[in-house]
Order: structure tokens, then C-alpha cells, then sequence
């Protein structure tokens, strides 16, 4: 089992190895709201199903161990995850490959026993999204008439240790999305190119923008990213420029990329990284 917050700065608590052990958590209760309308007679009709900030319980007990004292690990947890609140940007807490953005906004001691070195405290968490995210991503490499050929099977192979080999005249990709329901997905796009175009599943994915070499874009679909930042490019200096207006009018951009076999086809002279956020109320149980 895996269990770590990870917080805004990179800074890690690993609740399963050093300093501390989880007594108690709340990580596998959820809750919809709703919405409902009168039928009279009849009771009532279910109108909209809706999740809002939620708060989740996770009881830590902190001992001496090695060269680190409990108080110090005590004060180094309060640290990671004050940061985030003093800044105002949510940590990850990971359970074996899935993520909560969450803050921790309370910690209450339960009990200290001096001289043996013993700590239990409950953290208190609140999630503005509460969905337990895990990542899948996608790398797809562009295709150039100087990339290097096999003489003998024809096929093109990837520099590093990028895992596929393709044909050099086939586009057409499959990937299989292993998840039961429709995910939001972000995706960068590098240049060069003189518009991106991208059919997914069947879909178009278009923004008539051009990119330069060394320069990248950014289609991130989540719901609570803010607009300025669903659709932006990064120039070679670093800087941003929002393209919003830039999107296809025809086909949203921020379609949903459904689950199952998904072929991505596109002219493949430029490379994309895609990053699917399977979401999910409750973590998987292993």
C-alpha cells in the first residue's frame, strides 16, 4: 500500500514508512447531492445529481524512529501542509496511484507521551473537487522524413526509450482507456506546426493557431480550470498568451474523451503529450 501528501512545493509526507502510521481514515466515504422537484402524490423526482467541497478524516500516529523525533516529525508535517494553505494552492494525497487535491485545514492532537516519544493527531481535509484522480498518459512522437528508418522492417523507432514502432506512413493510433465513463484530459501539442488538428475517438480536436518550434500548447478540459486556462500557448521565452478564441466553433475542444479502444489520428508531424484524469468518488480497493 502506498499513502503520501505531496504538497504544492514537492515536499513529500510518506504516511507508511519513517516517522508515521495511519490509525484512521475516511477515504473510501462519499457523497452526491442533489436536487429534487415535488410530484405531489407521487414523492419527489431526483432533477440534478451534484458534488461540492467535501471534508475527509485521517488520524496519524507519529513515534520517534531512527534519528528523527516525534516532535520534529510532527513539526515537519505542519510545515508540508501549512504551505499549502498559506499559499492557496491544494496538495495531493496519494492511496496507491490516485490522487486528492485537498487542503489540510486542521490538525488536532489527541495525545503526546513525553519521553517515549508518541504523537496522535487528526488531520482534518477539505476537497473543492472531491474525486479521487488517476492519470493515464498517452505520448505520441511526430514523424519526419529525417527520422531514422529500419532497413530492414521499414518501421520507424523512437530516440530515448519511447515504447512504440510505427510504420512511417501510418497516423492512426489505438489506445485503450481503461475507465467506465467519459474523462477530462489534458493535452500539449508541440510546434512546429501552422494549426493543430486531431481526431479522437471520432472527434475533432481543432484550433487554427500556428506554433513555432520550441514552442507548445495546452487544451486542458477539467471543469474548475479557470478559462485562461483551458486553451493557451507557451512561447520559447516562457511566456503565456491565452488563444481561447482560437478554438474551433464547430467541434468543442473539450470534449470528453470517452473509455474503451480510442484511436487518435492526426497528421503526426508534430508530437502531443495526453494526460487522461479517470475520476472517481471512492478509491479503488486493492
Amino acid at each position: 500500500m502506498e499513502l503520501f501528501y505531496l504538497n504544492h512545493k514537492n515536499q513529500k509526507l510518506d504516511f507508511m514508512n519513517g516517522n508515521y502510521e495511519v490509525e484512521e481514515s475516511s477515504f473510501f466515504s462519499h457523497e452526491w447531492e442533489y436536487d429534487s422537484q415535488s410530484l405531489s402524490r407521487l414523492g419527489e423526482r431526483i432533477t440534478r445529481l451534484k458534488k461540492r467541497t467535501q471534508k475527509r478524516k485521517l488520524i496519524v500516529h507519529i513515534t520517534n524512529q531512527g534519528l528523527v523525533s516525534c516532535e520534529k516529525a510532527f513539526n515537519d508535517l505542519f510545515d508540508v501542509v501549512e504551505a499549502d494553505s498559506l499559499d492557496m494552492i491544494p496538495g495531493r494525497l496519494f492511496l496507491d496511484g490516485s490522487y486528492l487535491s485537498c487542503f489540510v485545514v486542521m490538525s488536532e492532537p489527541k495525545y503526546f507521551v513525553p519521553g517515549i516519544g508518541s504523537i496522535s493527531c487528526e488531520l482534518s481535509l477539505i476537497t473543492p473537487y472531491p474525486f479521487w484522480i488517476t492519470e493515464q498518459h498517452i505520448q505520441i512522437g511526430a514523424i519526419s522524413e529525417v527520422d531514422a528508418m529500419s532497413e530492414t522492417t521499414g518501421t520507424k523507432t523512437y530516440p530515448y526509450t519511447y515504447p512504440y514502432r510505427y510504420p512511417l506512413l501510418q497516423t492512426e493510433i489505438n489506445e485503450y482507456i481503461d475507465h467506465y465513463t467519459d474523462s477530462d484530459f489534458k493535452m500539449i501539442v508541440y510546434g512546429p506546426t501552422t494549426s493543430v488538428l486531431i481526431n479522437i475517438a471520432g472527434h475533432r480536436y481543432e484550433v487554427n493557431y500556428p506554433l513555432e518550434a520550441g514552442e507548445y500548447m495546452v487544451i486542458d478540459s477539467r471543469p474548475n480550470t479557470p478559462k485562461e486556462e483551458k486553451l493557451y500557448v507557451v512561447r520559447t521565452n516562457g511566456i503565456r498568451e491565452n488563444i481561447f478564441d482560437y478554438r474551433s466553433a464547430e467541434y468543442s475542444v473539450f470534449k470528453k474523451i470517452p473509455p474503451g479502444r480510442v484511436k487518435i489520428d492526426y497528421s503526426r508531424t508534430y508530437g502531443i503529450d495526453l494526460t487522461i484524469f479517470q475520476e472517481r468518488s471512492e478509491p479503488l480497493w486493492k
